[in-house]
């Protein structure tokens, strides 16, 4: 059985956020902010989410903070319902920005989820409260990785450099692909760039050959997202929420 933690989305957390020893059940918990006092939320596969408040010292202040979260949650099931059959997977990465860069992407592209490969810290503050409604999967190793892509019937696509390794421009994808970017050290393990149903690397002309990781990511759920716009199969192409009518403003 993978062991993962998945986080969906809750309370703002704390300016770092440690990986925690993952527990057998799917647990997400979400530190109070240390500015502004919220829930914990905690999700397993045997019950609904249970909101804790917090102390309050007076009602106004209860209502207050019931009606951010209803408001919270209103928004992340519209957001919810427009999620698309993708996701996006990280490597071990080191630099603790990159995982909250490529949350607001994951985001901001309605992926399915973002799935962190080792026991990492990251920083939320580059996320830009988009950790709030994105679903942040964790696994220990590749074994676990594997298990989980298997089980959500992601098709693997590793962006790296490859023998076989296809230009960006030139790349077709899967139905359901998850992007799986490497370490900003040592790239994506040979043995799961075997594992891909296909391998796509970025064309560059610098003469040092290397992206940042939040941005190769960036730039590679684009081009799929831009693919499916010419095959006329992106539903919201200039953006908003599933029930979003012209004229609103996606932020809410």
């Amino acid at each position: 059985m993978t062991r993962l933690t998945t986080i969906s989305a809750a309370a703002p957390l704390s300016p770092l956020l440690p990986c925690p020893p993952t527990p057998p059940l799917l647990h997400s918990s979400t530190p109070s902010s240390p500015h502004l006092e919220f829930p914990f939320l905690t999700i397993d596969e045997h019950s609904e989410p249970r909101h804790t408040p917090p102390a309050m010292n007076d009602l106004k202040t209860q209502l207050a903070w019931e009606r951010r979260l209803e408001r919270r949650q209103r928004r992340r099931e519209e957001y919810r319902r427009g999620l698309r059959p993708f996701a996006i997977a990280a490597w071990n990465i080191t630099k603790e920005h990159n995982v909250g860069s490529l949350v607001r992407t994951a985001h901001a592209a309605a992926a399915q989820e973002l799935i962190l490969v080792g026991e990492r810290e990251w920083n939320v503050e580059a996320a830009k409260t988009s950790e709030l409604y994105t679903t942040v999967t964790r696994v220990d190793g590749r074994e676990d990785f594997r298990d989980h892509i298997r089980a959500m019937k992601w098709d693997l696509v590793v962006v790296d450099f490859d023998d076989r390794a296809v230009s960006l421009f030139e790349a077709e994808y899967p139905a359901r692909p998850c992007f799986l970017l490497g370490a900003e050290v040592g790239g994506v393990p040979k043995d799961l760039r075997d594992d891909a149903e296909m391998v796509v690397q970025i064309p560059q002309w610098g003469l040092v050959p290397s992206l940042n990781l939040a941005v190769a990511g960036s730039i590679v759920l684009y081009d799929f997202l831009g693919k499916l716009h010419q095959k006329s199969l992106l539903d919201r192409p200039n953006g908003g929420l599933m029930d979003s009518v012209e004229g609103d403003d996606p932020r809410g």
